[in-house]
């Protein structure tokens, strides 16, 4: 196989053993210990364009036969974890302070604007939790914030659900008062855990 690799800078030799596509690779270089198992991949590069985030999900539909040259950086885990933890304390503040105000739209009768900024908050709540759920999975930890254990994801649930009853009924007060009295009180407990989970590691 004639493409280049380097995992950290360092020159790592690819063989038809390591697969098909990127994703195949990926596995490849863990299961050699190319990639140890306390590092996460932070940054990659193919024929010298640095990939986004979302280009991770290429991963599988990008074969090896058509690169020339791939430079993977890694990353110690917990140290990743704990700045993606340290945001999304801020992010789940921000998301607990947005819903105070969609609810306040609500109430002061701008239903169409109001629908809009809650479509936007639970779009950004989705990420929130995905990203959480990723961090929660990668560590192997048991009691993080997404545990059903813990029980915040059954109230969120059945706050989301009161919620969309509401909504499908367009009855605003009612609306209002679920982010009020379930919703942001969910985010505040989940903003307590997240801090609480950074703390540990």
């Amino acid at each position: 196989m004639r493409m280049k690799l380097s995992v950290n800078e360092k020159p790592v030799s690819v063989s038809l053993a390591d697969g098909t596509t990127l994703e195949d690779l990926l596995d490849s270089l863990r299961e050699r210990g190319e990639i140890g198992a306390d590092r996460v991949v932070v940054g990659l590069e193919v024929d010298l364009n640095p990939w986004a985030a979302e280009d991770m999900d290429n991963l599988q539909y990008t074969r090896l036969e058509d690169l020339g040259e791939v430079a993977i950086a890694t990353g110690d885990m917990r140290e990743c974890a704990r700045r993606i933890l340290a945001d999304a304390v801020g992010m789940v503040e921000v998301v607990r302070q947005a819903a105070g105000e969609v609810a306040q739209t609500f109430l002061d009768g701008a239903h169409q604007e109001a629908n809009g900024d809650l479509f936007r908050l639970l779009d950004a709540l989705q990420h929130l939790l995905g990203c959480l759920g990723a961090v929660q999975n990668t560590l192997g930890l048991s009691r993080g914030p997404l545990d059903p254990s813990v029980g915040l994801m059954e109230r969120l649930s059945g706050g989301l659900e009161a919620i969309q009853a509401s909504q499908e009924r367009q009855d605003w007060p009612a609306l209002a008062e679920h982010i009020q009295s379930q919703l942001m009180p969910v985010l505040a407990d989940l903003h307590a855990a997240v801090a609480s989970m950074s703390g540990e590691l």
